[in-house]
């Protein structure tokens, strides 16, 4: 293996710290500066300093690109995870043609960086649920708004439908899947359901879990 002269490294830092944050962080992911130079030897063999490390974090912001610090540092990608599922799910139940639709997916799954890249076989996937996108965006209203909400679960025809409670925390990915983490009342830890299983949504005047009930959902 080539030995790089201390030019060579210097040169090269910058870009192997930012593809390092790249892949393995985002807004809710963050990494201190000891796992930065562990992670530059272990993958780009390169050595730095805690020092050097922070003046070319400093120097990538000022470049302007999105590296912030909070708690740790990390990249802040183009597009959240939820924001990513969101889109993917838009283009999956759309009628373009099929190479399109996977050209498409693919650049999606750039922008909410290597953490969120979907499952194998999860571009197959499409919402089977007519309901899907209004039942979405009822439960981004009530997350945002911090309000309980009574879902209405699908139900086979002449079957009772079941209807639950919850505190909505947030829209999550799972196996190219969108899925509701939420708390149901009298329960105090977090459930995933699936939003293609909600066939409809009622938001409450009823305020949500306390921050540190839904704390438990992160």
């Amino acid at each position: 293996m080539e030995v790089l002269s201390v030019a060579q490294q210097k040169k090269q830092l910058p870009m192997a710290i930012l593809a390092i944050l790249r892949e393995h962080t985002d807004a809710k992911k963050h990494i201190r500066q000891m796992p930065i130079m562990k992670l530059l030897e272990e993958e780009h063999s390169l050595t730095a300093t805690r020092k050097t490390v922070r003046k070319n974090l400093a120097a990538l912001q000022q470049a302007g690109y999105p590296v912030k610090f909070n708690k740790g540092w990390y990249y802040d990608h183009l597009m959240t995870a939820e924001e990513l599922d969101y889109l993917s799910a838009c283009v999956m139940a759309s009628d373009i043609p099929d190479d399109r639709r996977t050209v498409l997916l693919e650049r999606l799954s750039t922008m909410a960086g290597p953490l969120h890249a979907p499952a194998t076989g999860s571009s197959a996937y499409a919402p089977v649920n007519p309901a899907f996108f209004a039942v979405a965006n009822d439960l981004a209203g009530a997350i945002a708004k911090g309000r309980k909400v009574t879902l209405v679960m699908d139900a086979p025809a002449g079957e009772k439908a079941a209807r639950l409670r919850v505190t909505p925390c947030h829209l999550a990915r799972q196996n190219g899947r969108s899925v509701l983490v939420c708390i149901t009342d009298g329960e105090k830890t977090a459930r995933e359901i699936p939003v293609n299983g909600i066939a409809g949504v009622r938001v409450l005047k009823q305020a949500a879990a306390s921050p540190e009930e839904r704390a438990q959902a992160e």
